[in-house]
């Protein structure tokens, strides 16, 4: 963790160490010590008179232990732009309500995720039990890391390390913030929101916290209410997985990873009896259940006349049906199928454009409830024909207003295209760009939207 001791030397410690412990930091360790209550009154935690500044024997001590440990991962972090959450106020506990806000349960299972551990972690406590504490309204974690294993203690500092970090705007304690948390502690020292300026101070609670990192919430953050949840798209590095159909009435989806420099092929997805031929090219990537990976999903036509989403949790899970439709011709539809968050909600859902032979569009819309989709309000066109737009439609979050919106590019009769919008999938059209002479023949559906 950045305390004020780990300088450049520890950085260059950092870097030069050649030994990667990587079995011990996947895999869960056995034998971690059992839950220890936090400090009973909130002068434990806030007040100044129990904090010093960290000596140099301490630094010291952290600079020769992390120099023998390796870089650990991160959490996936979002792609977000400058704007992020003012620092957290303190706001103790005041109230009982042990039961688990979706903030903490996230950032438990994220850490579960990344680190390939199966821990409950500790989030409420029972109103009668000890004194002053957020865990009496759900809005604390005591993630369970042992800071006498080396494996153990430096996913903690890698974890400390990635909250506290600089982002790519200049915005210090970034995904601290973007999270809401208000406070960490971790082996007899603490961070607070509140006090950030001062850093990392000294720790003299009854419990060291030496077995877990407590995190304390804000309500925006317990809630589920900050920019970490509300904005930003879902981290790079990205890679590709193509749909191969092999001619048998199966269909096989190739997939690589990416090192940031390359691709690298990992395991692929054998599908029993699906026909691509009923798919067509409406496939498309996003997170629908928002675990922070990504899913596919495919738009597929049933011989009865009804259409099906398919949907591979992380491009590698079992196919599992999340939509049927009623009568619906998918012809219609073409290739026209996006997926992205257009409600903020952080699920992606589905939209399609479908041609309704006289004229005029509908784009269909669904919502995500992490499970399946269902039906939400659609939008109805004026004259407007697809037959313009053939397949160049996309989705992305054109005004930074943490949605996404849908994007076409149409062929007008004069000779020119224009670049339509609709604000969050569902607002009336917009034109953004109108060009001089262009062809878009020569594009056919060849058309993305990203942040370059």
């Amino acid at each position: 963790m950045k305390f004020r001791v780990l300088n450049a030397a520890l950085r260059r410690a950092r870097r030069s160490a050649l030994v990667v412990a990587a079995g011990l930091v996947l895999a869960p360790l056995a034998g971690v010590p059992a839950y220890a209550a936090d400090p009973a009154v909130p002068a434990a935690v806030e007040g100044e008179s129990d904090f010093a500044e960290l000596g140099e024997s301490t630094g010291v001590q952290r600079l020769r232990a992390s120099a023998a440990l390796a870089a650990v991962a991160t959490p996936p972090t979002p792609v977000f732009g400058p704007s992020i959450d003012g620092y957290a106020s303190y706001d103790a506990q005041d109230e009982c309500d042990p039961t688990e806000k979706p903030g903490p349960v996230e950032m438990r299972a994220m850490l579960n995720r990344t680190y390939g551990f199966n821990r409950t972690g500790n989030i409420t406590r029972a109103c009668g039990n000890g004194g002053t504490s957020e865990h009496k309204e759900g809005r604390a974690l005591d993630y369970m890391l042992d800071v006498n294993s080396s494996s153990e203690r430096a996913i903690a500092e890698g974890v400390l390390d990635w909250l506290l970090a600089t982002d790519r705007h200049g915005n210090k304690h970034a995904n601290a913030r973007r999270l809401g948390i208000m406070y960490l502690i971790w082996n007899r020292q603490i961070w607070s929101s509140s006090k950030a300026d001062e850093g990392w101070r000294s720790y003299s609670g009854d419990n060291p916290h030496t077995d877990h990192i407590h995190f304390s919430f804000s309500w925006a953050g317990a809630r589920k209410q900050t920019t970490w949840w509300t904005s930003g798209s879902v981290a790079g590095p990205v890679a590709p997985t193509v749909a191969y159909d092999q001619g048998d009435g199966t269909m096989r989806m190739y997939r690589w990873l990416s090192d940031g420099n390359s691709f690298n092929r990992t395991s692929d997805y054998d599908s029993g009896s699906f026909r691509l031929s009923a798919v067509g090219d409406r496939m498309a990537s996003g997170d629908v259940d928002g675990d922070g990976r990504d899913d596919i999903v495919m738009a597929y036509q049933q011989p009865e006349g009804h259409f099906s989403y398919y949907v591979w949790r992380n491009g590698n899970s079992a196919a599992s049906v999340w939509y049927n439709s009623g009568s619906f011709s998918l012809a219609n539809v073409a290739g026209r199928l996006v997926l992205d968050d257009f409600n903020g909600d952080g699920k992606a859902e589905p939209a399609v454009a479908y041609d309704q032979g006289d004229g005029t569009m509908r784009i269909y819309r669904w919502l995500s409830d992490g499970n399946s989709f269902n039906r939400t309000a659609d939008y109805d066109s004026g004259s407007f024909r697809l037959s313009a737009v053939g397949d160049r439609m996309a989705s992305g979050d054109v005004d930074g207003d943490g949605k996404a919106d849908i994007v076409m590019a149409y062929q007008q009769p004069e000779g020119h295209f224009s670049y339509y919008v609709w604000r969050n999938g569902n607002s009336a059209a917009s034109v953004w760009y109108n060009s001089g002479p262009f062809g878009l023949t020569n594009v056919a559906g060849r058309l993305v939207l990203g942040n370059w």
